[in-house]
């Protein structure tokens, strides 16, 4: 076991020094994790070049550790080595660097709508919490609200082509993967 913990960790370390040497972004996820899929559809979409690096997310190496200590994915390395973790402020980060100012945004421009997508994305994702626990719940007991949190899902998302509104924004990149 100390033999595979050992490998483990010499692999980390080279695909940390590799990652580094790179000069580009690499995203640092798992494929199930809906957090993670928010980095990297964003990443897709703005057409950014990115390296990726999945995790084992039941054996995490001190290595990973050390890029987020919260030990979630994603996470991304940027060009230099500095490491952005948690999936809104990636988001946050891909929308603001200079280099990437070429590329469709993400979060409105506007300060209101950037709040207000802000808003948005915060009841969407508590009704979407909501809605996945009621799998756990009885028949009787999850069916009794249901409705009433459709209908408040219907009424967020609205008329509009994409979540977020005309073009797709911040709010569809963090619902979405849900």
């Amino acid at each position: 076991f100390q033999d595979q913990i050992e490998q483990s960790e010499t692999k980390d370390k080279h695909i940390l020094n590799k990652i580094q040497n790179m000069g580009k972004l690499t995203l640092i996820h798992h494929p199930l994790c809906p957090y993670a899929a928010r980095a990297h559809l964003a990443l897709l979409y703005k057409g950014i070049d990115f390296e990726e690096q999945i995790v084992d997310v039941k054996n995490k190496s001190e290595e990973f550790l050390k890029l987020n200590p919260l030990g979630k994915v994603s996470v991304l390395l940027l060009e230099d080595g500095t490491s952005i973790y948690e999936s809104l402020p990636v988001l946050e980060l891909l929308d603001t660097l200079p280099q990437y100012a070429h590329t469709p945004k993400l979060y409105p421009t506007d300060p209101v709508e950037k709040a207000q997508a802000e808003m948005k994305i915060a009841r969407l994702g508590g009704l979407i919490n909501s809605l996945c626990s009621y799998v756990s719940k009885s028949a009787e007991a999850g069916l009794k609200d249901l409705d009433k949190k459709i209908n408040t899902f219907e009424e967020l998302i609205g008329e509009k082509p994409y979540l977020g509104g005309e073009s797709p924004n911040v709010v569809d990149f963090a619902v979405i993967p849900w």
